[in-house]
């Protein structure tokens, strides 16, 4: 069963992943951070017919802040929201884009970022993550990651803003605006 990274193992990662794209021109850099995870999405809370939409396991949700395709040697990137996964590269179909209506928040799009320029504020992508235990992992951290193919070289950086995410358990469009 796969369970979240914690900090301390993310930190090694990270150091590795830099070593090992140290030889790499075409490195492009995604910098995230995942404020929140949620169970339950609650649209309407005072609705009726109170409709609710729930997890697999957990919602995580991540901002994705900024891409770098700045570095020297650097080509186009086409940026693809389906190649984002968390713990497994099956997790990539479990992805929610625009699927939680009412939602207030940008959603995260696929884009080609200029080689020499850098990306900001790409918006928003909430994954539903298998969780066999989710009451336990209302705070885990879990790490993106990228299914590059090619002469992609991606890097995804965690700016662990905040350390721990929030549980905002149901997510409403209220308590998500907080998130900004």
């Amino acid at each position: 069963m796969w369970k979240p990274i914690k900090h301390r193992a993310a930190g090694i990662l990270a150091v590795a992943a830099l070593a090992g794209l140290g030889a790499c021109s075409n490195t492009v850099t995604i910098t995230y951070d995942q404020p929140a995870n949620c169970v339950v999405y609650d649209q309407n809370p005072s609705g009726t017919p109170h409709q609710t939409t729930g997890a697999g396991g957990i919602f995580a949700i991540y901002h994705i802040t900024q891409i770098d395709n700045s570095r020297p040697g650097a080509q186009d990137f086409n940026f693809q929201l389906g190649k984002l996964y968390t713990g497994s590269p099956a997790n990539q179909a479990a992805m929610l884009a625009n699927a939680l209506p009412g939602l207030p928040l940008k959603y995260a799009a696929n884009k080609v970022i200029k080689q020499g320029t850098v990306a900001d504020d790409l918006g928003w992508v909430i994954i539903d993550v298998p969780d066999p235990n989710p009451a336990a992992d209302k705070n885990a951290t879990f790490f993106l990651s990228y299914a590059s193919s090619g002469n992609e070289s991606v890097l995804l950086t965690n700016l662990l803003t905040p350390k721990t995410p929030a549980f905002l358990d149901p997510c409403t469009p209220q308590n998500l605006m907080t998130l900004h």
